[in-house]
């Protein structure tokens, strides 16, 4: 793939290794350095460091004062519940778990493939839980 996005004169590096960088990050970890994003990403500590620098002057990232090592920023979450919100399933599907969660006392998610993962679109937990998030 690599090879065609080198011809594709629409394809933008730059951004791709950006992505690159957030998508290093995986659930339950707390925080990465440069090194460890380079190792991931193989790209070269020095554009990882440029990148790093630009995701967090713009919020994507944030940098810890005391480790130097970055974790994932709050400006994802505002991009995260776009992305969210743009899914009309919630809105139909969302009451509808909601009653049979409260009626046989479950919980129920509503998830989608993301790859080799699921992303969870919509939870609604048990009647001792009973709030959809």
């Amino acid at each position: 793939m690599q090879e065609e996005d080198d011809k594709d004169r629409l394809f933008v590096t730059a951004l791709a290794r950006g992505l690159q960088v957030l998508a290093a990050f995986r659930p339950g970890e707390s925080a990465l350095s440069n090194l460890e994003i380079a190792k991931r990403t193989g790209l070269p500590k020095s554009t990882v460091s440029r990148l790093t620098y630009t995701l967090t002057r713009l919020g994507h990232l944030s940098q810890d004062e005391h480790s130097g090592f970055y974790r994932l920023g709050v400006a994802l979450l505002a991009l995260g519940s776009v992305v969210l919100a743009s899914y009309d399933i919630r809105q139909v599907a969302g009451p509808l778990m909601r009653e049979f969660a409260l009626a046989n006392n479950v919980s129920i998610s509503l998830a989608m493939r993301d790859g080799t993962d699921m992303v969870y679109l919509e939870t609604c937990r048990s009647q001792s839980r009973s709030a959809c998030s």
